[in-house]
């Protein structure tokens, strides 16, 4: 009730009807647009990084080399922070409610606020699902792509070896064998032809381990020819070899060698219309005898046939 004591009047309330005033028990309006602000541009940073991710997926473009990428990668984390750090500390509308149910039933510009409040909290819960359910759907879509990007894609098939057939040798001719004449155009200076390893897990010594390579004709056999790693104009008779597959020193499964014969050293010279025989013998292996016939009129470059006999 009211009293007048010495000019001075008070009021008298009863304590269960006292309306609390602390500013923690009513969320105001600032705080809950500033918290959903905090929510919104987390949800948007967090959205850029996945589309920044989905993207670099699509392209099969390696993270380091995408425009921005570790700036969005940043970013994504980032916001995705801030969501669930906003998520965890939204505002409670219970506290509002309670007093909005303890205030007096006179005070209506207080209640006005109060459902004021009230429903922007709800607008705010609204945009909260809207918001989870878009969490929802982004953790699926990074699950997705996260496993698109962790399988590894298939290796190209490597060119197989094809085995050698039953009672074939290993390592054949490769193309045709050609000669090389002299610039007279009377003698041939040198023969020419490829080695291909038919087998699929052999390898075959060829340099430095005992591989012989001789010559032989109707007039003379030169026995085991010398090899050189560079053929020069030296009137012997030596070969060489050029790696076509492989690095050596072994002739490895699928590998191709070329072997270049030079016979500056015969006497007489292998001429025109001579049938001829190189023989080479591998560790191990029968002998593989490249047999061919010099046509009757020589020019610089030529292919002999028929096939060897090998």
């Amino acid at each position: 009730m009211d009293a007048v004591d010495e000019g001075r009047i008070t009021l008298d309330v009863e304590p269960s009807k006292a309306l609390s005033s602390s500013p923690s028990a009513i969320p105001t309006v600032s705080i809950v647009m500033t918290w959903l602000l905090l929510v919104i541009l987390g949800f948007l940073a967090f959205a850029a990084g996945v589309m920044w991710f989905a993207a670099t997926v699509a392209l099969r473009r390696p993270i380091q080399r995408f425009p921005g990428g570790a700036g969005l990668l940043v970013l994504a984390v980032l916001g995705l922070i801030v969501l669930t750090v906003g998520l965890r500390l939204r505002p409670d509308a219970g506290a509002g409610v309670e007093q909005e149910e303890a205030a007096p039933n006179g005070d209506s510009e207080l209640r006005a606020e109060l459902a004021e409040i009230r429903g922007q909290l709800g607008t705010v819960r609204r945009d909260l699902d809207a918001v989870a359910g878009r969490m929802d759907d982004a953790e699926e879509a990074i699950s997705v792509l996260a496993q698109a990007a962790s399988a590894t894609p298939p290796e190209a098939p490597e060119e197989a070896v094809a085995s050698p057939a039953a009672g074939q040798a290993p390592v054949a001719i490769a193309g045709p064998v050609r000669a090389h004449s002299n610039e007279a155009l009377d003698a041939v200076d040198s023969i020419e032809f490829r080695m291909r390893n038919r087998s699929e897990s052999i390898a075959f010594p060829l340099i430095d381990s005992g591989t012989r390579i001789v010559y032989y004709d109707s007039d003379q056999g030169t026995g085991a020819i010398a090899f050189r790693e560079v053929i020069t104009a030296e009137v012997v008779n030596v070969w060489s070899v050029r790696w076509i597959d492989g690095e050596g020193p072994n002739l490895g499964p699928g590998e191709e060698v070329e072997i270049t014969v030079s016979l500056l050293g015969l006497d007489p010279r292998l001429t025109a219309g001579k049938e001829f025989a190189v023989g080479v013998e591998l560790p191990g292996q029968p002998a593989l005898d490249v047999i061919r016939v010099i046509p009757d009129a020589l020019d610089a470059v030529m292919e002999l046939g028929p096939e060897d006999r090998g």
